[in-house]
C-alpha cells in the first residue's frame, strides 16, 4: 500500500517512535527484507515476532486464483505466475538468529461467508 520497502520501513519507524504497535503485512522473503524491520524494532527497545504463513506455492496459487473469481473480491489485482516464482526462489525461512522474539508459523485455514464461495473455492481443490 505504501509503494516501496522505504516507506513502510519509514512508517514503522514513526509508529514505534509514537509508542503505537507495528504489524508489517508484507513479503520478506529474505534475512536481508527482513532485517530492516528487525533493525526499527531493536532501536525502538521492542521485541519483533514473525508470523510465518506456511502455504505451499500450489496453495497460494489456488487461493490467488480464488480471490480472482469470488464476486465479493472483484478488486483483487491478478499476481502473475512470476511473482510467485521469484518469491519462492529468493525465500528463505525465518530463523530466530534473524533476531525475533519468536517464530509462530500459521497455517492456512479457509472460511467462507457463504455456500457458494465455498463451492468455488473448492471447485478445483483436493480437499
Amino acid at each position: 500500500m505504501l509503494g516501496s520497502w522505504q516507506n513502510c520501513v519509514s512508517a514503522c519507524e514513526r509508529a514505534l517512535k509514537e509508542g503505537r504497535s507495528v504489524a508489517v503485512d508484507n513479503t520478506n522473503p529474505d534475512p536481508e527484507s527482513r532485517k530492516r524491520y528487525l533493525d526499527v524494532a531493536k532501536a525502538a527497545g521492542v521485541s519483533c515476532r514473525c508470523f510465518f504463513f506456511t502455504a505451499t506455492l500450489e496453495q497460494a496459487k489456488h487461493n490467488n486464483r480464488f480471490r480472482e473469481m469470488a464476486p465479493s473480491d472483484s478488486k483483487h489485482a491478478k499476481v502473475n505466475d512470476m511473482v510467485f516464482h521469484s518469491y519462492k526462489k529468493h525465500f528463505v525461512a525465518p530463523n530466530l538468529s534473524e533476531g525475533f522474539s519468536e517464530i509462530l508459523q500459521i497455517h492456512f485455514v479457509p472460511h467462507f461467508k457463504d455456500r457458494q464461495s465455498e463451492t468455488l473455492f473448492r471447485q478445483f481443490s483436493e480437499g
